[in-house]
């Protein structure tokens, strides 16, 4: 069951039928869950049941299972293996699982994950860069594990972690900083030890609560006699009356005798019936792009599916029924006092543009699933305006807006990701729920599959010939790998060959480069960031006949890029100064002497059609397109791709034309 609350109802319905149930979730009891595993491993001829949720996914030997009946759908491909793959396993067997779908949309979802299993696709696995909660917990644990530790010491063991690569020593030594403003740690003659913050989270049982990195929400434990029956979590006790109250636990309903909220511990006798249990702190469950185009292809598709039983036949064809003329391949779609705008994107995604429409339009009231978003208004939403927004965040420019993220992070919605995180600075914690609920490569690709009128599940059409058939032959393009080459757009701009690019990745490196540039009368400026976080990757800068390329994720200190930067008799071209300010802020860098070729094509130019991204400004005086599709790739990974470096050196050294060009134009608004 995909909830600890639908497996408790299952197992309380399998019973009052005469069936051996277990169950087996986080919230039973050790002893509980042991006592059905163990049942299992009896090979008992008269059959059982487990009703579990994902804790018997991996990891626990039950035995040879029979057969696995799966309550929906599990959100990816490889939990639907994982639980298939418990069976099978005896010689004359083959795996197989039963799906018991709830309504149309588990049933579309449960085709979706077979038939990518059918065509040996599953989910990458993501290798973290920027593990900022583990971090934290190293750090405190080896101040108390040596009672104290150095910076400098803490670094040289920790920056050697795969999984903390993508942190450079600037930002570990921001972090710290941070760690001891909070009172989080202490400096003591150059060493850092446990402050008074951890001491009060963390402290109790001679700092117990620091060995795990997971936390447990504060629970109940339920009691029948001397018998330990699971937990409870608080806000379910709560809703408890003695003598009155009946819920489910461990498969069975148990009366409520007594709350004892200092012992934490709530003592119950059987009782005929009870009501589920709720369980907080749940995050929401986003599908994947990739199974949410699937479920785009089973709807499109007009062919019968094969293995479907006729009842879950007949609700996929209502699906597809109810949807029938509508445009569900990314397109808007009137709705009474609303639009709804078809994405079949996934929940991050969708997360992402829900985010980034409110922040850019405050009036609109938004929502977002996994296969769209709605947008509404009191005064209602004109079909226009939103085609209209959707173009604007077609162009990776829009996603650059310091202004624009400032409103997003106002707007992440406050979960816990980590029992760390109230150690951690506000700018970790924004960089981590972003990590988490934003991806801005797929928003941007979401909106441009809407202008340009593409879908990424390859021109899917009603045709005689079954939509999901074409899916399942020509696996669905997954989000551009870093690893392959880019193709630039038809009349794109290509850099000028001759000009020499130097990568510069050391502190040596970085000193030759500043005193070329010093010599500089005109140079032009621009970063790349992550686009989760905004943390600083690449620094470009172009000069007369050279254009430098600084890895800011490689060296530790960039200060001496101050002589060059904050020299007002070096002209700096840079198109929308304020970003590049407030990331090169960050670390301590200050920008003088700018001159801002979008603030200047405004001047220029007035309300120009096409407006003053770089792109537009572009197009407009060189009569030429910068290709940008490469801004929204990952600029965090090592090493970059040749097609990533030659379009961040061009972003630097098209400012030079299109200064002279604006400068020598005698067209003003």
């Amino acid at each position: 069951c995909e909830s600890r609350a639908t497996a408790e109802r299952v197992a309380e319905q399998m019973a009052a039928r005469g069936t051996a149930v277990f169950v087996h979730h986080s919230a039973v009891a050790r002893e509980e869950r042991q006592r059905a595993e163990a049942k299992f491993h009896e090979h008992d001829p008269g059959g059982a049941c487990i009703v579990c949720t994902s804790t018997l996914e991996l990891g626990i030997d039950v035995g040879d299972l029979d057969r696995v009946v799966q309550v929906d759908a599990p959100s990816t491909v490889g939990s639907f293996l994982q639980r298939m793959g418990r069976t099978g396993r005896r010689e004359g067997q083959t795996p197989n699982t039963t799906f018991l779908t709830t309504e149309a949309m588990g049933a579309l979802q449960a085709v979706a994950l077979v038939e990518l299993a059918k065509r040996g696709w599953v989910e990458l696995i993501e290798k973290p860069s920027r593990a900022w909660p583990v971090l934290i917990h190293q750090v405190v644990a080896m101040s108390l594990e040596k009672d104290g530790v150095a910076p400098d010491e803490a670094w040289a063991v920790l920056s050697r972690v795969e999984d903390f690569k993508g942190i450079g020593r600037g930002e570990f030594d921001r972090l710290i900083d941070g760690l001891v403003r909070d009172e989080a740690l202490v400096r003591v003659s150059g060493r850092l030890v446990v402050g008074p913050k951890v001491e009060k989270h963390f402290g109790r049982k001679n700092f117990r609560e620091i060995y795990a990195v997971f936390e447990s929400p504060q629970s109940y434990t339920v009691t029948a006699g001397q018998q330990i029956i699971g937990t409870l979590e608080q806000n379910f006790v709560d809703l408890l009356v003695q003598g009155e109250s009946a819920f489910l636990l461990a498969g069975r309903a148990w009366w409520v005798e007594r709350v004892s909220h200092d012992e934490r511990r709530v003592a119950v006798v059987a009782a005929p019936r009870g009501k589920e249990p709720s369980w907080g702190g749940i995050l929401p469950r986003f599908l994947g792009f990739e199974v949410c185009q699937a479920m785009l292809a089973v709807t499109l598709s007009d062919g019968p599916i094969p293995w479907l039983s006729p009842a879950a036949m007949e609700k996929i064809q209502e699906w597809r029924d109810s949807l029938d003329g509508v445009d569900v391949r990314g397109g808007l779609v009137g709705s009474g006092d609303g639009v709804r705008w078809w994405t079949f994107a996934g929940g991050r995604i969708n997360q992402t543009l829900k985010l980034v429409v409110s922040a850019l339009r405050s009036t609109w009231s938004v929502s977002a699933d996994n296969l769209g978003v709605r947008i509404r208004s009191d005064g209602g939403v004109v079909h226009g305006d939103v085609r209209t927004l959707v173009e604007q965040l077609a162009d990776p420019e829009t996603w650059e807006s310091e202004s624009l993220w400032a409103e997003v992070a106002a707007r992440l919605p406050n979960y816990r990701l980590s029992k760390f995180q109230v150690l951690m600075p506000p700018w970790v914690v924004r960089e981590m729920l972003a990590g988490y609920l934003v991806d801005v490569e797929g928003g941007c690709r979401a909106a441009q599959r809407l202008v340009t009128g593409m879908s990424e599940a390859a021109h899917i059409e009603r045709t005689t010939r079954s939509a999901l058939q074409r899916l399942i032959e020509r696996p669905t393009p997954a989000e551009p790998d870093p690893g392959t080459e880019h193709v630039p757009e038809a009349g794109a701009m290509v850099r000028d060959r001759s000009r020499e690019l130097v990568w510069v990745a050391d502190s040596a490196g970085l000193s030759r480069a500043v005193e070329a540039l010093t010599n500089e009368e005109r140079i032009g400026l621009d970063v790349e960031t992550t686009l989760r976080g905004q943390t600083l990757c690449l620094v470009q800068i172009a000069g007369r006949r050279t254009t430098w390329l600084i890895d800011a994720l490689m060296i530790d200190d960039l200060t001496p890029l101050s002589r060059v930067l904050s020299e007002p008799k070096i002209q700096k071209l840079v198109h929308n100064a304020s970003f590049e300010r407030s990331v090169l802020g960050r670390h301590g860098l200050v920008l003088e002497g700018v001159m801002d070729t979008l603030a200047l094509s405004r001047s220029r130019r007035g309300k120009a059609n096409g407006g003053h991204s770089l792109r537009a400004v572009c197009a407009r005086e060189l009569g030429q397109a910068l290709d940008k599709q490469a801004q929204v790739s990952d600029w965090s990974r090592r090493p970059l791709r040749p097609w990533q470096r030659d379009y961040a050196a061009l972003d630097a050294e098209v400012l030079e034309e299109i200064y002279q060009r604006l400068m020598s134009s005698s067209v003003l608004k």
